[in-house]
């Protein structure tokens, strides 16, 4: 059997880790059906620098000394990590150095045969640079922040991104909207096939119990929408916070789940406030991942209001979308990045136009006096099974192997 290194800089540190996206690691363990899978990822305080999980050869590689100053890894994202304190700026050489060693040091060690890295920097950047010293292949997933980042530089980031590209056999893009990033940022064309992040079918399964389930969570049996996601701006949560005074203002009777934290946690608190619709919302954090199954069925549609923010950035393929889809909940979001991929209007969900809170209020308004959502949550739960993670990777091993 192969073996495939996963080199990733967002990774959960453990099954109760609710801040961590899990997508690479639930690839990771799809992908065990074809490969002998190692991952690579950066170490936390408290963490082994190896174990197994779930099939999962995982190693952890130490950037940063003493260890409880190690910030890159909080597992809100790079992005996020730098915006938070000023010594991750400093630490961002010893990253790079550091798991370019690390990467060497485990693909001659285990004699990898492919490394598949997530995020086009640093990771790609990573193995750009130690490619031409070790033979393997190079299989990079670009996602969204990645891309976007390079863009900002211009000359530069055209030039890193070429760099990269130069020394990748494949490129798997997330989303066509991604594709298109990764084109318009290199002016250059590379073998690429589009496969999105998928779901886990096993985990994430409709119910048809939501009287028991929202009894459970104290609440009561009214039409309930249900945001999942980090409280940033790109998220566009602001904009649902509008939508959903104007409901109030028309008189309808509803009630906005809003779940997960994040940088703009509080701003959206105090937003709730000021448009007077407290009684309508219900803040319940972060939370474990094996609750997400509960906590996406206590929704009758999920509202995924993505938005461009200030610096012109987006998302790839919001991973809620499909989660929720599985659980039989349609979705309501922007029109948007690599959404209108997976939504289809009409059909499992349905699109509205990006940062426009009067248009998210009418199409929550049109849901809402919809008779039934049963032939939505029939197409949600097709959309999802055909995008499971083990479709997921078996799409994921045949572009490799070609």
């Amino acid at each position: 059997m192969k073996k495939l290194l996963i080199l990733t800089s967002t990774f959960p540190k453990s099954k109760d880790d609710a801040v961590s996206a899990r997508f690479v690691f639930d690839l990771a363990k799809a992908l065990c059906r074809f490969y002998d899978v190692h991952v690579l990822v950066p170490h936390s305080t408290g963490l082994l620098r190896y174990e197994e999980s779930e099939g999962l050869k995982i190693h952890r590689f130490i950037y940063f000394l003493p260890l409880r100053l190690q910030i890159l890894g909080s597992g809100e994202g790079l992005l996020s990590d730098l915006k938070s304190n000023l010594l991750a700026y400093l630490q961002i050489p010893c990253f790079l150095m550091f798991q370019c060693l690390a990467t060497i040091n485990v693909v001659i060690k285990h004699k990898i045969d492919i490394v598949n890295t997530h995020w086009i920097v640093p990771q790609g950047l990573v193995c750009a640079l130690i490619g031409s010293l070790l033979k393997f292949n190079h299989v990079l997933t670009v996602h969204a922040a990645d891309i976007f980042t390079l863009k900002r530089y211009g000359i530069l980031g055209t030039y890193i991104c070429r760099f990269i590209l130069k020394r990748t056999d494949i490129m798997l893009p997330v989303s066509n909207y991604i594709k298109e990033q990764v084109r318009e940022v290199s002016h250059k064309d590379i073998t690429s096939h589009i496969i999105p992040m998928g779901v886990d079918t096993n985990k994430f399964k409709y119910t048809e119990d939501k009287d028991s389930l929202r009894a459970k969570f104290k609440l009561s049996n009214i039409f309930t929408f249900l945001f999942v996601g980090k409280f940033s701006e790109k998220k566009g949560i602001e904009f649902l916070i509008k939508a959903s005074a104007i409901l109030q203002e028309k008189g309808y009777k509803f009630k906005l789940i809003l779940v997960g934290g994040g940088p703009l946690y509080n701003h959206i608190a105090k937003l709730v406030e000021a448009y007077g619709v407290s009684d309508n919302v219900r803040f319940l954090g972060w939370t474990k991942n094996e609750l997400l199954p509960e906590i996406y069925s206590l929704g009758d549609v999920i509202v995924v209001p993505s938005v461009f923010d200030r610096k012109g950035e987006t998302e790839g393929m919001p991973v809620v979308i499909q989660e929720s889809m599985a659980c039989g909940i349609p979705v309501l979001a922007s029109e948007i990045s690599g959404i209108p991929d997976i939504v289809k209007n009409g059909e499992n969900g349905w699109l509205i136009k990006p940062a426009d809170e009067l248009s998210l209020a009418n199409k929550m308004e049109e849901v809402m006096d919809l008779e039934s959502l049963d032939g939505f949550r029939k197409q949600a739960i097709k959309t999802a099974k055909n995008n499971s993670y083990l479709r997921i990777a078996e799409r994921y091993y045949r572009a490799i192997e070609k």
